[in-house]
């Protein structure tokens, strides 16, 4: 029996990185066709889902259908200044019973996964965590964060640097600010609504940005095309 909670945890925790997961930063390949087709166009310079500058802590809650308990997940979804993403990384906890605290992150594919990846928290000792699971547009991870006092460390931290190694064997850091954490975890959660509904207008504005950059680059090469003629 204990062997099976065990599993059951384990597929309530797969289920909630991907569902909270990709519903909190789950533009990936909206902001990578803005990428490609806006060349060196302007910047998304605030969230694609709460309309806040880009970069920001965000907390979702929602009711586990498993685990018949509230879950709540405070992350951080890091981006470029083009909206691109890079990585995410979120503390999550259940409102009531046992906390079952986890650290769970996510990060682009083509990272090693045997090693699994690391976090470390300013200065501190870096502490290792593993992949859990990988689908195209993102690999998943987490670390245990039930005995110890990961989430307060981060809470007076200034900054968790997560570290991950690329299939060539390189150590890629991805430092994320902690300011804002604290009032994120200890706050009210983002209406979900209302994200869904940000993230509507993002896709339609990434949309409309993607056919003015193809109508410009049209036009660029009419206009090529017409003075090579000449």
């Amino acid at each position: 029996m204990a062997g099976k909670g065990k599993t059951e945890l384990k597929q309530t925790l797969t289920a909630a990185l991907v569902s909270i997961g990709l519903a909190v930063g789950g533009l990936t390949g909206l902001a990578h066709a803005q990428e490609q087709n806006e060349g060196e166009g302007t910047a998304v310079g605030v969230s694609p889902l709460t309309g806040q500058p880009i970069n920001e802590w965000i907390k979702v809650c929602e009711q586990n259908e498993q685990a018949q308990r509230e879950m709540c997940i405070t992350s951080f979804e890091l981006r470029d200044q083009r909206g691109g993403f890079l990585a995410t990384v979120g503390a999550r906890v259940f409102t009531s019973g046992e906390q079952e605290k986890r650290l769970l992150i996510s990060v682009p594919p083509g990272m090693l996964l045997r090693p699994g990846f690391r976090v470390q928290i300013d200065e501190g000792e870096q502490i290792a965590g593993h992949y859990t699971l990988c689908i195209p547009q993102r690999c998943f991870g987490e670390i245990e964060a039930d005995g110890g006092d990961l989430f307060e460390k981060m809470k007076a931290g200034n900054q968790v640097i997560l570290l991950t190694i690329t299939s060539r064997g390189q150590t890629v850091p991805f430092p994320v600010t902690l300011t804002g954490f604290t009032a994120a975890f200890d706050g009210s959660p983002t209406d979900v609504s209302e994200l869904q509904a940000n993230r509507e207008r993002f896709r339609e504005e990434m949309q409309k940005r993607a056919e003015e950059a193809r109508q410009r680059m049209l036009n660029q090469n009419q206009n090529a095309n017409e003075g090579g003629g000449g």
